[in-house]
């Protein structure tokens, strides 16, 4: 569960796991393959990194309202926005 200003939000692990990786390396862009590494292990790996943008996507429609916000970078990955306006 996540609380930020005041707000609850409960999140799916791996959407969980995401903002906490981002939230610990705030102010940097972070590739889609790191996190597909971080998120799936080797005996659990699906075959496409691709399922990380849907998660990313997930999340971030569920943080902006919050004023947090994941952008991505074409080609570098993504960063997490604190702050940020909807």
């Amino acid at each position: 569960m996540l609380v930020y200003g005041g707000q609850f939000l409960t999140l799916p692990r791996r959407e969980a796991h995401i903002l906490e990786f981002l939230l610990d390396r705030r102010g940097r862009t972070i590739s889609k393959s790191t996190l597909f590494r971080e998120l799936y292990r080797q005996d659990d790996e699906p075959e496409t990194e691709n399922v990380v943008e849907s998660h990313v996507s997930k999340l971030r429609k569920k943080l902006l309202p919050l004023g947090l916000d994941i952008t991505s970078e074409r080609f570098k990955g993504y960063r997490l926005l604190v702050g940020r306006a909807s």
